[in-house]
């Protein structure tokens, strides 16, 4: 009963299938999976080369020669298989399907060889498709899947599973539903024994397949408290006898002690699911209980066996704020961080750097953006954060410019020629200065500065220096300002690049391209779709604000001088 549910099952996919395939023009092929592939496995990659008919024919050929039991390419079917990989080594839709094939060719082979697998046509597929809308789930499953058997060290297998599982159809029973573990069962077995923590679906632990540092007490789990207060941007004490500690996270004080079930915020005794207690040197803390006493919200997922912690974005009710802070910043978080504004921060909670090994506390999220602040602009705490907004809300660069431009057009002429003669090594300013003051007039050069606003509630999120809901409100006159002012972002970063430009001293007198001018204009073809994070309607719609909070208000709490 169980196989024809399947079978029943993969007929339905068939169909869903084709229903959503796009209409193939004359000369192209309508494709369908290979035997081996089920329906709800396979993807098409739209206007990839490989459904042209003199293409499929060649994938065809080689897919026959797969079912057919082979073991390896026959010496002519390697020249073709290598003749399509190299010629369309940028094409998701080519390298999918020659993945598929290769992975055919080692299930035939049943060996431990896997160097021919498909692992690397499926991870050319996967990342030559990332910028689609949406991104192809089957190509994600199939390079995770390759992942888990590629590598000698079978213990680190899990680790490929944090890209897929970000996709909402992935499960773990329609992940390991494939013939692949068969072969490696151990490999699906250390998989299936783990609890992944996330946080916004970046994750945290396990630590390692040996040493996951989940520890789970009557249906409740718990971790150690550093690997999540340091993610969270929290600062943390402990008494003398080390058996209660202090967490600081914005302007929250929570007391947590060992052995005890309750626990203090700002002074308000809350009650605990468990207590904590410490092990191989580690304090160890409920996880919902301690990730509701900083405001986040717990999601448990049973088919993906992923608790993912997340900010409760339901405190700002139905303020825009988070998507102009997130467009505001956009520019400087895709030339900083290389990622795209799909999530307030700019830097991503719950991710490391590159060069240092999970857990690790010197390159995390909140420890790059704290770097960034201090380096960059001198921000060493919350104060100090608050008046940097408020200066660049409320004067910033912009003064300096209007100023400029006010005394340049108060030259007479003589004195003007006389500027661009002396040969000063900025004489070129002069020009540029009162270029820009006809093309903007009163409003200057206000995005250099307004837009950096957004980066900066952003990273102070990050930090741990702002609340999201104070990050969204501080934002709030900046995004009013550019709203009245502009009528869409292109106009808004033209007026940024520019500003930028005249900031940064850029010589511009022989024809040269603005500086940043080609990142924006990449960044919006890449990375933006209709309705994204450059969405115009929001000029339209207007600013919401946060109720109940506004920047004012904050910044006359934080007694912050003006």
């Amino acid at each position: 009963m169980a196989r024809i549910k399947k079978i029943v099952a993969m007929l339905l996919c068939c169909t869903v299938l084709t229903a959503f395939l796009p209409a193939f023009a004359a000369g192209k092929s309508e494709p369908e999976p290979p035997p081996w592939c089920a329906a709800y496995d396979y993807t098409v990659f739209p206007n990839s080369a490989a459904y042209d008919a003199d293409i499929w024919d060649q994938i065809i050929s080689l897919r026959k020669d797969a079912a057919s039991g082979s073991k390896d390419h026959t010496e002519a079917l390697h020249e073709k298989f290598t003749e399509l990989s190299k010629t369309f080594e940028d094409d998701p839709g080519v390298q999918f399907e020659l993945g598929l094939i290769n992975f055919k060719y080692f299930l035939n082979r049943a060996d431990s060889i896997v160097a021919n697998c498909g692992f690397t046509q499926f991870e050319n597929a996967y990342r030559r498709s990332s910028g689609m809308d949406p991104s192809p789930y089957a190509a994600a499953l199939w390079y995770a899947r390759m992942g888990t058997i590629y590598y000698k060290q079978e213990t680190v297998c899990y680790n490929h599973l944090e890209d897929v599982m970000s996709y909402p159809e992935f499960t773990m029973d329609g992940f390991f539903d494939t013939p692949l573990y068969d072969l490696y069962p151990r490999r699906e077995q250390i998989c299936r024994s783990l609890t992944y923590v996330a946080i916004d679906g970046h994750w945290i632990l396990p630590y390692s397949y040996e040493k996951t540092d989940i520890v789970e007490i009557e249906g409740r789990v718990l971790i150690p408290l550093g690997y999540f207060t340091e993610h969270m941007g929290c600062g943390s004490e402990w008494d003398g006898k080390d058996t209660t500690v202090t967490v600081h996270h914005v302007q929250d004080e929570i007391k947590l002690t060992l052995g005890s079930t309750t626990a203090y915020k700002n002074g308000q005794s809350v009650k605990l699911d468990v207590a904590p207690f410490r092990r191989d040197g580690k304090a160890f803390v409920p996880l919902r209980s301690v990730a509701g006493l900083l405001g986040q919200v717990v999601e448990y997922s049973a088919p993906k066996q992923l608790i993912n912690i997340l900010e409760d974005k339901s405190v700002v009710g139905n303020s825009n704020l988070d998507a102009w802070a997130r467009a505001m910043g956009s520019m400087i978080n895709y030339i900083s961080w290389f990622v795209t504004p799909d999530e307030f921060g700019g830097l991503r909670r719950g991710t490391f750097g590159s060069t240092t090994a999970v857990g690790s506390f010197s390159d995390t999220a909140p420890v790059r953006a704290r770097e960034t602040l201090s380096g960059s602009w001198g921000v060493y705490n919350r104060e100090d954060l608050l008046y940097q907004i408020a200066a660049l809300t409320e004067s910033g660069h912009n003064d300096a410019f209007l100023n400029d431009v006010a005394y340049i057009n108060g030259l007479s002429q003589a004195q003007y020629d006389a500027y661009l003669s002396s040969g000063g090594m900025d004489a070129y300013m002069i020009p540029y200065t009162k270029e820009l003051g006809k093309k903007w007039g009163s409003r200057g050069i206000m995005c250099w500065d307004l837009f950096r606003v957004g980066n900066l509630v952003q990273w102070g999120y990050i930090s741990g220096y702002l609340t999201y809901a104070e990050a969204c409100a501080m934002a709030e006159p900046a995004a009013r300002k550019i709203c009245a002012e502009f009528k869409n972002w292109d106009e808004a970063y033209d007026n940024y690049l520019d500003g930028y430009n005249w900031w940064a001293r850029v010589d511009l007198s022989k024809g040269k391209e603005r500086v940043r001018q080609k990142d924006y204009d990449h960044m919006k073809a890449n990375h933006n779709k209709p309705g994204d994070f450059l969405d115009d309607q929001m000029f339209e719609q207007g600013v919401i604000p946060v109720p109940g909070l506004s920047y004012e208000q904050i910044l006359k709490d934080a007694k912050i001088e003006r």
